[in-house]
């Protein structure tokens, strides 16, 4: 155990003060990185190594790529719009277009004779 006064908390509350996994908590006791008290339960650890453990797991500052990323996800969702919008154009004509067809067909079939125009040569005379 350390000397001095520590400051002992559960998992859980260790999980919600650094913002890191349960298992990552779990691997810093495991590889004696954090001291922890298996004689009370729930197990407490000691939030001062939870803390500079955390603090120093933090990830380097990469602005630049990030920046490059955001500006290529940018463009990208430039484009896809861009598409999109094509898409839509197309659909519409191609709805435009079958909603004509089908006023047409509509019109030829009201056009269309109720009655044979024609008969078999064998059948004339026949009614």
């Amino acid at each position: 155990m350390t000397s001095g006064v520590a400051r002992w908390v559960t998992i859980g509350e260790a999980v919600r003060l650094t913002g890191k996994s349960k298992r990552t908590i779990w691997r810093w006791v495991d590889a004696g990185k954090v001291t922890i008290n298996r004689d009370v339960t729930p197990f407490v650890v000691d939030v001062s190594g939870v803390a500079i453990l955390a603090d120093d797991t933090t990830p380097p500052d990469d602005t630049e790529a990030l920046t490059v990323r955001v500006a290529t996800l940018e463009r990208d969702i430039t484009t896809l719009e861009r598409e999109r919008d094509d898409l839509r154009e197309d659909r519409d004509r191609w709805w435009q277009a079958h909603m004509m067809a089908l006023a047409n067909t509509q019109r030829l079939l009201e056009a269309a004779p109720t009655e044979r125009a024609w008969r078999w040569p064998w059948q004339k005379g026949e009614d």
